[in-house]
């Protein structure tokens, strides 16, 4: 029964994508000058936003070419390596600046 898995791996990406939400607005508030807060925030909503469209056209495209089947599991095990990205990248290094906290 495949309802078990896809409700797992549902609840895995709810979760996951909750953490990276608080962690990224949280980092983002912290780095970025209060001046700028505004024009970073509605850059990184629209950014987000916009690849919602062209993210569903490429997947259209290929479920027709490829099948429904085969494009559900290259989505899976795109979303299971999505991760890595982050995981190798500087940010897991940053440090925040004492003066950061200074009001």
């Amino acid at each position: 029964m495949p309802l078990i898995p896809i409700l797992m791996g549902m609840l895995v990406a709810g979760i996951g994508n909750t953490l990276f939400n608080i962690t990224i607005r949280s980092l983002t508030q912290m780095i970025t000058p209060d001046h700028f807060l505004g024009r970073v925030n509605s850059t990184g909503l629209f950014l987000g936003m916009g690849a919602l469209p062209i993210g569903a056209l490429l997947g259209g495209m290929i479920g027709t070419s490829l099948g429904a089947q085969m494009t559900f599991l290259l989505a899976s095990v795109g979303s299971m390596f999505a991760w890595l990205w982050v995981f190798f990248s500087p940010l897991r290094q940053k440090t925040i600046q004492p003066d950061l906290y200074e009001i």
